[in-house]
């Protein structure tokens, strides 16, 4: 509706559409922003990191992806590289010079070190949120999840259709997925429907239960690579259960760690590292097919979001904005 005007350069003061002044302008930004909310951490055989940052309590959902050449930088946040995007839920080195990204969108998006500069190179579909994905040592494969289907995918191919994939074997949303590093046939899903499962694409029926909680959904699921009998899952109760896949349909140990739920898991060297809606890590000592030693750290004074280990090292991040080493 245009306003009353006596002559023609009236006309000229009008403003259309009206509200065009208060209207946002929503693109990416031009200069990579370290967002409050630190989403994951991650490190490669060289000791090179990548650091995922994001504004999703804003309007506009931008994140940040940003990589380090060795861990000190990390600290300071010294990057090297950067690459802007919609938003992503988790990221993981294939190897030293790839990465893959799980961006909300439902994007798996593969990106290239090239010449000191993050560059995508292949983009993978799927029809929504990617909540959680696992790579093999030395393998062009990644393992990825997506509402009850799970999926294997080959960045070597030309083809943009899933080398594997799975439907429906859960009965409900998968939030975990994790991979037996030295064997691309083998990996693990853990789904709001209580169950963990372990899977083998070589046998003819390649899914079976590992472990079926009574109570809760299973929200995060490891695999123990230096003691591969072993696998951990953390519950939306707060709890994580040790299992041995020589004994399925129970549990070996367990123990309460929060009274919200677990996130992530780390583990190395029967060394185990959890995070939760809390603003605490708890780390144990599973040498004795056991949870021992806990030792509990509040360094964050908000959730935490990643811990990863790297030789005996834990380091963390979380919606407070900070990238912690912590000597456990």
């Amino acid at each position: 509706m245009i306003a009353e005007a006596g002559t023609q350069n009236d006309l000229s003061l009008c403003i259309f559409p009206p509200n065009k002044p208060l209207e946002a302008v929503l693109d990416f930004s031009k200069k990579p922003v370290l967002y409050d909310n630190l989403l994951f951490v991650d490190f490669n055989d060289k000791g090179e990191c990548i650091l995922g940052s994001s504004n999703i309590d804003s309007t506009f959902w931008e994140g940040t992806l940003l990589f380090y050449k060795n861990p000190e930088k990390l600290l300071t946040n010294d990057h090297d590289a950067h690459y802007i995007f919609a938003t992503a839920s988790d990221g993981k080195f294939i190897n030293n010079t790839t990465i893959a990204l799980a961006e909300e969108t439902g994007v798996l998006t593969i990106l290239s070190l090239v010449d000191g500069l993050l560059q995508p190179i292949k983009f993978f579909r799927h029809c929504q949120n990617i909540p959680e994905i696992a790579t093999w040592k030395n393998a062009p494969k990644i393992l990825t999840c997506c509402d009850k289907s799970v999926f294997v995918w080959d960045i070597d191919t030309l083809e943009r259709k899933p080398y594997y994939k799975f439907d429906n074997f859960h009965l409900s949303l998968i939030n975990s997925v994790d991979v037996l590093q030295n064997d691309v046939n083998q990996f693990l899903t853990a789904s709001n429907d209580r169950k963990a499962v372990i899977w083998d694409t070589r046998s003819d029926k390649p899914a079976q239960v590992l472990y079926s909680n009574e109570f809760s959904a299973i929200k995060n699921i490891k695999w123990n690579q230096t003691n591969t009998n072993y696998i951990i899952a953390g519950t939306q109760a707060g709890d994580v259960y040790l299992l041995d896949k020589r004994e399925p349909k129970d549990f070996v140990a367990v123990k309460h760690c929060y009274e919200s739920s677990i996130h992530r898991i780390a583990i190395e060297n029967n060394k185990v590292a959890v995070c939760g809606n809390s603003t605490e890590i708890i780390t144990y000592d599973c040498n004795n097919a056991t949870f021992n030693s806990e030792h509990r750290i509040s360094t964050h004074n908000k959730f935490v979001r990643s811990v990863k280990w790297v030789d005996n090292v834990l380091y963390s991040c979380g919606f407070d904005k900070k990238v912690i080493k912590h000597d456990v």
